[in-house]
């Protein structure tokens, strides 16, 4: 097997010191707000690489005054770092959707845009001001629910109607959708509320509501994952959801489907099924569907790590895809999906980095995890993992971008643990260091 990535060719770029110290960011900006969880990395039309972080949990230490989550701002060239753009108030938890909407009909716009969970009972879209990097309320949807969190985005122009949607899945109530409106403030309509989850059964995980995790587009459908479940939209002038196909092994889940992603040109998608049944799933529409284990989690990484330290170990429970999964074409020409993850284990040898969770009462993997799947190569599932090399414990890749020729990763994931503080990490890698030198 080879030896993993070469830890000299990744630089760190979000590295708060250690938990539970006062200490000073490489990002400068309006207060130390390290973050516990780099939740999400995106590109815009600028040109720029932006980061999302979440404060769930954080428990600031003295000196330092609670806050909200950020956004911030890393432009291309030499001196690769983050600036933060935006501070939201304390009051908003996470930024839990960082997406760049572009609406084409009636008319064509674009908006980017920020979703955040918070306790407060309503949610907020943000908006950002392309002139001033500014960020403004667009709208303030009233739900009544503490916490109130939207999970998921995606954009789909209904062919019945031909009008582009902005589409989000909210924790616990459901799918709205917004349109392109001059005459309202942001530039986006108040909300169609279109499926009310309150309404399903309770679904076969441990969250007290389903999420709407993801959404994908296929063959001019869109669909969305709702706790072990997919949704279909049945388009037209009155909107409605349907269901189109539910896990029949969705096992112990907090979430269920995860990264729900299209293969357009294959007529397929992937899905993560989170949980003690791990998988990458291959799910193909039809009377009736087709579902296919790409990658059985938990079997393979037991039986990949077992290999790699020469004990046994078994995985117990792994999180795919926590937002999404990302097609990345290499610079020889073919194309490779890469997936972010992390992964319990109840059984492990000494030499093998972990984290204990007194609270979870068993060890979670320490290292940075991610999969990469080369597509149009030799259709080979590998895992991976990225070397020890922030001062935080790497747990869970839970978002992943290509920008200025580097892959960038960040993660952290507070596992319902209290007393969490600038645990939240962010690296980058060439992508040749990426892909040459997997573990397996």
């Amino acid at each position: 097997m080879p030896s993993g990535i070469d830890a000299k060719n990744v630089i760190v770029h979000y590295d708060c010191g250690p938990k539970n110290k006062k200490s000073v960011m490489n990002c400068t900006g309006l207060q130390p707000v390290g973050g516990t969880e780099t939740k999400l990395l995106t590109t815009a039309a600028s040109g720029k690489l932006f980061m999302g972080t979440g404060m769930w949990l954080d428990t600031p230490v003295a000196g330092e005054a609670a806050a909200g989550c950020t956004v911030q701002v890393m432009s291309a060239g030499a001196n690769k770092k983050f600036e933060i753009e935006n501070v939201f108030p304390v009051q908003d938890t996470a930024t839990s959707i960082l997406y760049n909407c572009s609406f084409t009909n009636p008319v064509a716009a674009t908006r980017f845009i920020v979703g955040t969970w918070n306790s407060r009972g309503w949610d907020d879209i943000w908006v950002r001001d392309s002139t001033t990097g500014s960020w403004n309320i667009s709208q303030r949807i009233a739900t009544g629910k503490d916490p109130s969190q939207q999970r998921s985005a995606i954009m789909f122009t209904d062919p019945v109607v031909n009008v582009s949607r902005l589409f989000i899945g909210n924790q616990p109530w459901g799918i709205f959708s917004m349109t392109y409106d001059t005459n309202c403030r942001g530039g986006l309509s108040p909300v169609t509320w279109e499926f009310d989850t309150t309404k399903l059964p309770p679904p076969p995980t441990n969250a007290p509501y389903p999420r709407v995790a993801s959404f994908a587009v296929l063959n001019n459908k869109l669909y969305a994952t709702v706790a072990s479940s997919i949704y279909e939209r049945v388009n037209g002038k009155d909107p409605s959801w349907k269901l189109a196909w539910t896990d029949p092994n969705p096992g112990t889940s907090d979430t269920g489907l995860r990264g729900l992603t299209a293969m357009a040109s294959s007529g397929y998608m992937f899905a993560a099924r989170e949980g003690g049944q791990g998988a990458i799933l291959k799910l193909t529409p039809g009377s009736p569907w087709k579902m296919e284990i790409a990658y059985d989690m938990i079997k393979e990484l037991s039986a990949a790590w077992t290999r790699l330290y020469g004990a046994t170990v078994k995985s117990s429970y792994t999180i795919a895809a926590y937002n999404d999964m990302k097609l990345v074409q290499m610079p020889a020409g073919h194309w490779v999906m890469v997936v972010g993850f992390q992964s319990f284990v109840n059984q492990f040898p000494k030499n093998m980095p972990t984290q204990n969770l007194p609270q979870k009462g068993g060890n979670l993997m320490a290292l940075g995890c991610f999969m990469t799947w080369n597509y149009f190569k030799d259709g080979k599932w590998r895992f991976n993992h990225l070397p020890a090399v922030t001062s935080q414990d790497m747990v869970a890749t839970r978002t992943v971008c290509l920008f200025d020729g580097r892959m960038f990763m960040g993660g952290y994931d507070c596992n319902k643990e209290p007393g969490q503080h600038n645990s939240a990490w962010c690296v980058s890698t060439p992508l040749n260091n990426l892909m040459d030198n997997y573990i397996e």
